[in-house]
């Protein structure tokens, strides 16, 4: 079976990854838990990840949200700590996660910028590499976005809005950015700009909920009960999306451990003692092993601190590697071949 195959589209039920952004006091917090309670129901189970002082804590006794999780979240904000923070919002088995705000991951202590800012110090012996600072922020980032997308429980991201002036134009031009890094708002499935205690104007609206809404209105839990409505038509993929998650997880912690859960997972899903049928389960696991290997060859290589800096004028006095042969989905599993091979 070739890796380009087209086939006829499903719809597919999935968890929903949503951005609220906005300026502080615009009602980002209280709009994430009535737009959160609307998604899981009236028995779902709401956590809050809390990088504000514990302040999420003042609607813990609204007649409209309910009960919900609390997370003191606290400094640092580095990429890989909030992606932990991930892995135990689903260990707690919540419904839903509100991460209130996303954009201590940025710019607050340990984040994204003091990553990169510790990485042109550490370069500064060498200014032709300080251009590089941003690459391991950004991988790091990037994993902690992956694990959002591929947990397996809704996710919300509160997100601050900054005011920048921007003084080389003619006239000054004054400019409301969200912090995030700047690829981030292109994940969302529905990204919302909240003002004046949760007036909403959607700025990215998938087209099956765009009859459900209208700009200007305060966010409600009604709101959360049709987006969910229509993001769970079709296919439930859940199941999957954990497994993915979990061994995602193992690949985080080396090719070792990495290998015991692929193992477990591969014969889960198949039938008891025949580790070569393919299923639809196995099938869909082998199109994320070789991101999974390297993932964890990556955690392998960083621990072992052989993690080497790649600036684009470096690539000359680089040494090329020996080729590795291909693995298979069996290579993973044991040593006697994959499934298909002869």
């Amino acid at each position: 079976m070739t890796d380009f195959e087209f086939k006829p589209a499903e719809r597919e039920a999935a968890p929903v990854f949503i951005g609220i952004e906005g300026e502080s006091g615009s009602g980002k917090t209280y709009s994430a838990l009535l737009l959160a309670r609307g998604i899981v129901g009236p028995k779902g189970k709401i956590g809050i990840a809390d990088t504000e002082g514990r302040r999420a804590k003042i609607y813990a006794d609204d007649p409209d949200i309910g009960k919900f999780e609390h997370m003191d979240f606290v400094a640092p904000y580095s990429s890989d700590r909030f992606r932990q923070m991930i892995h135990a919002a689903v260990k707690a088995e919540l419904d839903i996660l509100i991460v209130d705000s996303a954009s201590h991951e940025h710019e607050a202590e340990g984040g994204m910028l003091d990553y990169a800012d510790q990485e042109e110090q550490r370069m500064a012996s060498n200014p032709r590499r300080t251009q590089a600072k941003w690459i391991k922020p950004k991988m790091q980032h990037n994993r902690f976005i992956r694990t959002a997308l591929s947990c397996g429980i809704h996710v919300i991201f509160c997100i601050r809005i900054k005011t920048i002036i921007d003084t080389d134009t003619k006239p000054v031009t004054v400019k409301k950015v969200p912090v995030c890094e700047s690829q981030l708002p292109y994940e969302f499935l529905l990204r919302v700009h909240v003002e004046k205690e949760g007036i909403a104007h959607f700025l990215k609206v998938p087209k099956p909920f765009q009859k459900h809404i209208r700009d200007g209105e305060r966010i409600t839990v009604q709101h959360g009960a049709l987006l969910m409505e229509e993001a769970s038509k079709g296919n439930d993929i859940s199941r999957m999306t954990a497994i993915i998650h979990n061994l995602e997880e193992a690949a985080s912690s080396g090719v070792a451990v990495f290998r015991e859960a692929w193992k477990a997972s591969w014969r889960n899903a198949g039938p008891e003692g025949d580790v070569k049928a393919i299923t639809p389960e196995r099938a869909e696991l082998n199109k994320h092993l070789d991101r999974l290997k390297r993932l964890a060859e990556d955690a392998d290589a960083a621990a072992d601190d052989k993690t080497q800096d790649r600036a684009p004028d470096d690539i000359g006095g680089r040494t090329t590697p020996e080729p590795k042969r291909e693995e298979g989905p069996a290579d993973m599993f044991d040593d006697g071949g994959f499934p298909g091979d002869s």
